[in-house]
């Protein structure tokens, strides 16, 4: 079970790089699709990763506001955790110092450490 599913739009698999580097750098498991072996179908290892990481990240693009995987994923993570005061937004200024360049959202499902 990874700490972390990340969810982000193809177009943007490089800031998905850098996003999941610098996570598994601070000691998160991170799980991202490059991670799907090769053989099992793509929707069921999606599916099962999504339902047993503690909790999702999302990265947010124009490109994946128009993403009805990365919307789905996101919902998931919501109905997850239905308390808006976990809900914590990183805008583009605060995770430019960690790397990020784009607006990410992060829905915990369970404490991750």
């Amino acid at each position: 079970m990874a700490d972390i599913f990340l969810s982000y739009a193809r177009e943007d698999k490089e800031a998905a790089q850098r996003l999941a580097d610098a996570l598994s750098s601070s000691g998160y498991d991170v799980w991202w699709d490059p991670d799907i072996p090769a053989g099992p179908s793509f929707t069921q290892v999606i599916e099962e990763a999504l339902a047993s990481a503690k909790c999702v990240v999302v990265l947010w693009s124009g490109a994946s506001v128009r993403s009805g995987w990365v919307q789905d994923e996101a919902r998931e993570g919501q109905e997850r955790n239905d308390d808006a005061a976990w809900e914590r937004r990183l805008n583009a200024e605060d995770g430019s110092r960690r790397g990020i360049s784009h607006p990410t959202t992060i829905f915990p499902c369970v404490a991750v450490r």
